[in-house]
């Protein structure tokens, strides 16, 4: 008898001489098995279809029925899963180990795959022939179940641990897409910054030469300060338009030409027609131009200096956002704004937010800090809205909303997706349980959100859906007894 194909065709060969002897010491080192006595592993070993597998052959592939166990007799096979397009090793078994018991239980797909890393010899039993050894033989049950829990802890560890890397690359991709504006405003005005120095000492030496009277020096050691605060207490981006067609008809009133460079820069800085009126009525006619085109070209550099130590001072914000996000980990319980928490996860996810989906915030203006584990309760912001962006499949609206609640805060996650069916809604938070295709989710997300929120902050997590309206809410209690993990 043969073992028949579980994804993929299984290469065969017949049992060669006394190879019978080696398949029965092979079950005798299994943990499962080690205890039965002769005759039950006799009466296994008939009941099973051997197969040989040559180095390199699939034995089972992630998503195919559960449809045989197997027991490794000879060699040895690799457990592979699909994370986000890369293949995360989970175990490597040799002799006495064994495959897919869990797919068989449960009656649902395999999680993973394996292949033959070297030549191997399994042994495969039907589900009723399965059924039938763990009936008769009650040990091998309570084993399996032993082995089975600590190949969970282990796989748990490995997915979450590549989850954590998943999470990583979506905080370097939120950061890069954040540092990109301010990083190129700063490179673009370093850029233009050399010019317009240049320009301006060029005017200011111009302006040396000129015969100056004591109210005229007065006047234009005033606009120095103007010119070194980058026209602070002036400027008015607001009616710059009106304030450059007003400048335009003054100077042309004076038959200025190719003043196109400095009206644009003086209107943003909020000159209009009554201060150059007032430079007028000081400033020699003559020594009206050479002093304006001075003015505009400081304005410009020291323009360029404030856009600098702006975008500087955005990319310290952001970093410090980052910080927020994921440096408060489980550590020491702390006072936590929840605003701010939602809001640095939405910043790490913008990114991922495109341009068919609109952004909905409602928050009071007074909220309490609760007591929690800041790092921990932004990666259940950042798990809620990444599967809300997910099931709107670029198109549709997030709206978070939060307040405040007697016991401490509720935060509520919609989307406008296609829903969850009431069918699995159950299993949502389940670890290894995911709607999504294979390699596109760990069936952790949930899972991990619910552990943050329910074990380790005492809160509640409650979904309601339906097609066009996924809802999560969830509510934390304002203080904590104590770090609910020591």
């Amino acid at each position: 008898m043969e073992a028949k194909p579980s994804g993929t065709a299984i290469p065969t060969q017949p049992p060669g001489e006394g190879s019978d002897d080696e398949s029965l010491l092979a079950l005798r080192r299994s943990p499962l098995f080690s205890d039965l006595p002769e005759g039950e592993l006799a009466r296994l070993l008939a009941a099973g279809a051997r197969s040989f597998l040559p180095s390199g052959t699939v034995l089972l592939k992630e998503g195919t029925p559960g449809d045989q166990f197997f027991v490794i007799l000879e060699g040895e096979l690799e457990v592979t899963r699909n994370e986000g397009g890369r293949t995360l090793v989970l175990d490597v078994q040799g002799a006495g180990g064994f495959l897919s018991e869990m797919s068989l239980l449960e009656d649902r797909p395999r999680s993973a795959s394996a292949r033959a890393t070297r030549d191997s010899t399994v042994l495969a039993l039907e589900p009723e022939q399965f059924g039938d050894l763990l009936r008769r033989c009650p040990g091998v049950a309570l084993s399996m179940l032993k082995i089975v829990m600590s190949r969970l802890r282990s796989t748990e560890s490995s997915v979450i641990e590549s989850g954590r890397m998943a999470g990583l690359g979506t905080l370097a991709a939120g950061l890069a897409h954040e540092l990109n504006n301010p990083a190129s405003a700063i490179a673009r005005n370093t850029d233009l910054l050399g010019q317009a120095l240049e320009e301006w000492h060029r005017r200011e030496d111009q302006l040396r030469k000129l015969p100056l009277t004591e109210p005229e020096a007065t006047l234009v050691e005033g606009l120095l300060h103007h010119i070194r605060s980058g026209g602070d207490n002036g400027w008015q981006s607001s009616g710059s338009g009106r304030r450059e067609m007003e400048l335009e008809e003054w100077m042309e009133e004076r038959g200025w030409q190719d003043t196109w460079d400095i009206v644009a820069v003086l209107a943003e800085a909020g000159w209009d027609r009554s201060k150059m009126d007032a430079l007028a009525d000081v400033l020699a006619s003559d020594h009206l131009e050479p002093v304006l085109r001075w003015v505009a070209a400081g304005l410009e550099a020291f323009g360029l200096v404030k856009g600098i130590r702006t975008a500087s001072r955005a990319i310290s914000d952001i970093v410090g956002r980052v910080r927020s996000y994921s440096s408060l980990g489980r550590g020491r319980i702390q006072p936590v704004d929840v605003r701010e928490s939602l809001i640095n996860a939405l910043s790490i996810l913008k990114g991922r937010i495109g341009s068919g989906v609109r952004v909905s915030l409602d928050f009071p203006d007074e909220m309490p800090s609760i007591d929690a584990h800041g790092g921990e309760l932004g990666q259940v912001w950042t798990n809620l809205i990444h599967n809300a962006l997910d099931a709107m499949e670029g198109g549709g609206e997030l709206a978070i909303k939060a307040r405040e609640s007697d016991e401490g805060v509720v935060v509520e996650v919609a989307d406008t997706g296609t829903g969850i069916p009431a069918s699995i809604r159950p299993r949502i938070f389940d670890p290894f349980f995911t709607t999504k295709g294979q390699g596109k989710g760990t069936g952790l997300g949930l899972a991990i959100t619910y552990g943050i929120v329910v074990n380790q902050h005492r809160g509640t997590i409650r979904v309601e859906s339906r097609p066009g309206r996924t809802v999560v809410e969830v509510a934390l209690p304002r203080t904590l007894p104590g770090d609910p993990t020591s």
